[in-house]
């Protein structure tokens, strides 16, 4: 058990490390990686409600609160009617939409650079072996 969590441990400071993920800026967004996550749901989702985007992040509801009313100052997101404050749909602005799809092509670019030297064999080999974490990890298939 002990080499297990050393090893995920170790695992985690390697990919954070190699993907930037603790940057103050994520991808050169001008967001942190929860900020450009809330982003990510609220689109995935949309139209958002601040419940859904908070049980697909497992964020405290005020920390959700104080990212979704900066991004609404920015004019990433719009937020419409409900029945009250804490049913307002989320959605995304022309200006949300394209830092998101900056943010995901910048991602998308550092992936293909971080397995560029694999060949097709070993890229399947690693698609099967994160596919076989997230099974034993229990994490639900849709969100990798």
């Amino acid at each position: 058990m002990h080499e297990t969590i050393r090893t995920i441990r170790a695992f985690n400071r390697f990919h954070t490390r190699i993907f930037g993920v603790l940057d103050a800026s994520y991808m050169g967004s001008g967001l942190s990686l929860v900020e450009a996550r809330v982003l990510f749901e609220a689109a995935r989702q949309e139209p958002a409600l601040a419940s859904g985007v908070r049980v697909a992040l497992g964020v405290d509801n005020g920390y959700l609160s104080r990212i979704v009313a900066r991004f609404e100052a920015r004019g990433l997101i719009m937020r419409g009617r409900g029945r009250d404050a804490r049913q307002r749909p989320i959605v995304l602005t022309p200006a949300g939409r394209d830092l998101l799809a900056s943010i995901d092509a910048d991602v998308h670019d550092q992936v293909v650079g971080s397995i560029a030297h694999l060949d097709a064999a070993q890229r399947a080999e690693l698609t099967d072996a994160l596919r076989t974490v997230a099974a034993l990890l229990g994490t639900d298939d849709a969100t990798i």
